[in-house]
């Protein structure tokens, strides 16, 4: 069901970006509307094995539609520099934050990985004794 849903939102924001090349209101408004869609879908379906990569997913989705909102502020809907400024740094710290929650986790993995490692390589060199 996952790949599935994937699969359909890339589908839809290619059609929207051959067909509405110049449209550029109605290519953000689709893509707020699928990453609102596939976060309603993280929520309640929970379809991932673990409650973790659920989080996971929930967390990517919210950054996603958040980056999206930016990019609609980005357009000419806001004509103040000084606001467009201000928004501008609020992208700047979701990105960076969600740059950062990837590579702590990818970090932890690589951690909890080489604690197990070690302690196989503990076990066999003490004689399968722990």
């Amino acid at each position: 069901m996952v790949p599935l849903s994937f699969f359909t939102r890339r589908l839809a924001l290619s059609l929207t970006l051959v067909f509405w090349s110049n449209f550029l209101f109605g290519q953000v408004l689709i893509s707020l509307l699928l990453s609102t869609a596939m976060l309603i879908f993280f929520l309640l379906a929970k379809p991932l094995e673990t409650p973790e990569a659920n989080k996971l997913e929930v967390f990517n989705e919210a950054v996603g539609l958040l980056i999206t909102v930016f990019l609609m502020l980005f357009s000419p809907f806001v004509a103040e520099p000084e606001t467009r400024n201000w928004i501008g740094i609020g992208y700047i710290v979701s990105l960076s934050t969600f740059a950062a929650v990837h590579i702590f986790l990818m970090l932890w993995n690589v951690q909890g990985k080489y604690k197990l490692w070690l302690r196989l390589k503990r076990s066999l060199y003490h004689g399968g004794h722990c």
